[in-house]
């Protein structure tokens, strides 16, 4: 009898796991003879002709010599010829293999079209397979994520399968700090911890968020710190934004500072960094908020966020995806370090002590709504609508504390945006009703009526399409709802 080698861990998981898919079920016919097999079989032939597969291989080789430090360009052989290929011009183009972080990290699921739409959707499309190959709890990470989000999309509740994977990227995290001691953290460590921190906040508010966020401060500083991190490659640059937006959400969550400091190649990018002439209104807010604040360097770096809010317009994702196929990357590079930059200015404003300067409202008020404008309106990710609750929460508070009706006559425009910021970020939250009535009071005193009297009041100081798109309709339909109620004769 022969010796059976036993299965490695890895391998058997994935046997185990492969017992547990919904394979299709035998027909229970019996095979076609004759006329019927010769169709099916002319069928099947004709389908392996269009199946382009030495282009997909070729094109997968020029993608991976690319990389001179790759050693799997080493043993590569070319592939003979394949008998099932047509010499015959393809009927359609070769499928694209997109390239993760990495340049030698690679996606081939799009290689292999399926369904009759031509395409596939996937949720591991920029993940770096070297990563997922390297340290299960990568794929583990990503699995309960997507669970997760979709499982929030469909309105239906967390699956035992997603508490399944959620606990087996924590064992393997652990396992892994465990088995290398003081050794440096991998990449792929600080991207599975790091997928942990959002998943707490969302489903557990919180709750051993702070713990993560530990670990994961302790792992970056193992490796040189996050600076170190950037420059290892584009995988470390990609870690390094990562790392660096998990610690944006952890401290909107948290309302403390962030652990981590811009790293230089994203201080380079910051949008206020033009020598563009500013409009008038922008010099107008400026001398106001120096005479009202008694602040003149708050002020001007105030101004600063607002004109880069103004200057960086939202790039949508299916957007930077074309740029980057078409060699555009270092632009959709610098728009997402135009991002980081925006992000951490709001950050920084949202968070000020108004015990020590209560004349200084306008500060945080502003920072929020800008970080409420940011994530809802130019990150497209699934944090955002919880974390601009809170902001909006903060907000709220806030004008608790001022008169609405003053800090209107300081500052109307600002005011008036900053009011629909907290009303779209409110949005299922207990707060919403609140905006909604105090956006109806402001619009009635300033004579607006309806989305498109604010739009054209805030057109020269803020105003995006997105604000009063199909997502955003229900919010501006309760206000105008509000006003009517309100004023009516």
């Amino acid at each position: 009898m022969k010796h059976v080698k036993p299965l490695n861990g890895w391998k058997k998981m994935l046997v185990q796991d492969c017992r547990t898919l919904n394979f299709v079920a035998e027909s229970g016919l019996a095979r076609p003879q004759g006329a019927s097999r010769s169709l099916i079989r002319s069928q099947a032939r004709k389908k392996a002709e269009r199946r382009p597969l030495t282009p997909v291989v070729r094109q997968i080789q020029s993608q991976v010599c690319k990389d001179p430090g790759n050693d799997s360009t080493k043993n590569w052989k070319e592939p003979g010829p394949n008998p099932l290929q047509s010499n015959r011009p393809l009927s359609h183009p070769a499928p694209s293999v997109i390239a993760g972080p990495d340049n030698s990290a690679f996606d081939p699921f799009p290689s292999y079209p399926v369904a009759k739409k031509g395409h596939t959707d996937f949720y591991l499309q920029y993940s770096p397979i070297q990563l997922l190959l390297e340290f299960p709890g990568v794929l583990h990470g990503i699995t309960f994520h997507t669970s997760y989000d979709l499982a929030l999309q469909r309105g239906t509740k967390c699956s035992p399968d997603m508490i399944f994977h959620h606990g087996e990227a924590v064992r393997y995290v652990r396992n892994e700090i465990v088995e290398r001691g003081n050794k440096p953290a991998s990449m792929a460590v600080l991207i599975a911890v790091g997928l942990l921190v959002p998943f707490q906040i969302h489903t557990k508010a919180g709750f051993g968020t702070k713990e993560h966020m530990d670990g994961l401060e302790a792992l970056v500083n193992s490796r040189g710190g996050l600076d170190a991190i950037s420059e290892e490659g584009s995988l470390g640059m990609a870690v390094a934004w990562f790392v660096s937006w998990t610690d944006n959400i952890a401290a909107i969550f948290f309302n403390t500072p962030p652990r981590f400091m811009l790293i230089p190649s994203v201080t380079r990018c910051e949008p206020w960094a033009t020598d563009k002439p500013p409009h008038i209104l922008v010099q107008r807010y400026e001398a106001k908020l120096i005479n009202l604040t008694g602040s003149k360097s708050q002020s001007r770096q105030l101004i600063e966020l607002y004109r880069g809010l103004q200057d960086v317009l939202p790039l949508p994702k299916a957007v930077a995806d074309k740029m980057a196929a078409r060699g555009q990357l270092p632009q959709v590079v610098f728009y997402k370090n135009q991002l980081e930059c925006l992000e951490r200015r709001a950050l920084e404003f949202s968070q000020l002590n108004l015990d020590i300067e209560p004349k200084i409202v306008i500060f945080p008020l502003f920072g929020c709504a800008a970080l409420i404008h940011v994530l809802l309106f130019m990150r497209e990710v699934k944090a955002a609508p919880k974390l601009s609750n809170i902001l909006s929460a903060r907000m709220k508070e806030i004008m608790s504390m001022v008169e609405i009706e003053r800090l209107q006559m300081q500052y109307p425009e600002m005011t008036l945006w900053m009011l629909a910021m907290g009303g779209l970020g409110s949005r299922g939250s207990e707060h919403h009703q609140w905006f909604i009535s105090l956006m109806a009071e402001v619009c009635g005193r300033s004579g607006l009526s309806g989305v498109d009297n604010v739009g054209l009041s805030l057109g020269d100081f803020l105003w995006l399409p997105a604000y009063h798109g199909p997502k955003m309709k229900a919010f501006w339909d309760d206000v105008a709802l509000a006003q009517n109620k309100k004023y009516a004769l």
